[in-house]
């Protein structure tokens, strides 16, 4: 378990936790399960807040994106939620600061919404799909909108089965 509240420690950023995002990386691909969803969880808050996102040089923030998006795929499925979490957090709060990896994460939050088997992890992803898609220069590409439109289509059939309909 988790001693310390992550969100509290980026939600008040001082000059001792500007190391901490460079400390922790390695830490992501930590054999012990444990360790990988301590600075996961960690590193979800931080894609949410300015202590990463503005004030940290672009080299980290790109790296810290690159191994979240690389947990969304991890043997643990609360690592994969906690690593969708936070790269949904710096969709919404830092779109353009993550544009150039758009397509990756895009990419990610639809394997989740069409394999994942958690909740939380798909509410997640389609939260961060709805924010992707809000930008006008995100087009829906053909290779995103077909599996969301046949898992759509699924949940729409068995909405129709349980009502009793052909």
């Amino acid at each position: 378990k988790l001693l310390f509240s992550p969100g509290a420690m980026v939600s008040h950023p001082n000059q001792a936790l500007k190391n901490i995002p460079q400390l922790l990386l390695p830490s992501l691909q930590a054999f012990q399960e444990g360790e990988r969803m301590a600075c996961t969880t960690l590193f979800a808050e931080f894609l949410g807040s300015p202590l990463l996102m503005e004030n940290e040089p672009k080299g980290l923030r790109k790296q810290v994106m690159k191994v979240m998006l690389q947990q969304t795929e991890d043997s643990s499925i609360p690592i994969q939620r906690r690593a969708l979490h936070g790269l949904r957090n710096a969709v919404t709060e830092f779109p353009d600061k993550v544009r150039r990896q758009r397509d990756q994460i895009l990419g990610s939050f639809v394997r989740a919404v069409c394999e994942s088997c958690d909740p939380h992890a798909i509410l997640d992803a389609m939260e961060g799909l709805c924010w992707l898609l809000r930008d006008p220069k995100a087009p829906l590409k053909a290779c995103v909108a077909i599996p969301l439109a046949l898992q759509a289509r699924t949940c729409f059939e068995d909405v129709s089965r349980k009502q009793g309909r052909p």
